[in-house]
């Protein structure tokens, strides 16, 4: 599987990185399928260089607006500010939620895309995809047009 989209895309998502350093920035993706047509600054609530967690009302603000424009969620991105591009226990820990009723553990967005922009080279910032999934984490190609 690969995740699609534009330059511009990932040219918003390292500026984005940029303008929040030295805290990670965070964000979703939008379109269709498995492929990108809208990347969606969403405030860090954590407002930390080491976590970040979706602020739940601009979250919420941007779902809505995804939905309704008929698009759905197909992935995530957030920056690592110092460390490689590579998903740390933390950031598989939160692709998952424990449902408040049974208590079961699952992934919101099962089929999601997670991309990573690691500023650890300030000079070349470094982006990957990945899909954490109930049992692995896969590495997944971007494919950039």
């Amino acid at each position: 599987m690969a995740l699609k989209l534009a330059r511009a895309h990932v040219d918003e998502m390292i500026q984005h990185a940029w303008d929040d350093y030295p805290n990670e920035c965070c964000g979703v993706l939008a379109g269709r399928g498995d492929s990108v047509e809208r990347v969606y600054r969403v405030k860090n609530a954590h407002n930390s260089p080491y976590t970040f967690y979706l602020e739940d009302g601009d979250h919420l603000r941007v779902e809505k607006e995804i939905d309704a424009l008929g698009m759905e969620v197909v992935g995530f991105y957030h920056s690592h500010t110092w460390s490689p591009p590579n998903p740390s226990p933390t950031d598989v820990a939160n692709a998952f939620q424990r449902d408040s009723q049974t208590g079961a553990v699952r992934a919101p967005y099962p089929n999601s895309g997670y991309i990573i922009i690691s500023l650890q080279n300030r000079k070349a910032p470094d982006v990957r995809a990945f899909r954490i999934g109930d049992s692995a984490i896969m590495r997944e190609d971007l494919v950039v047009t």
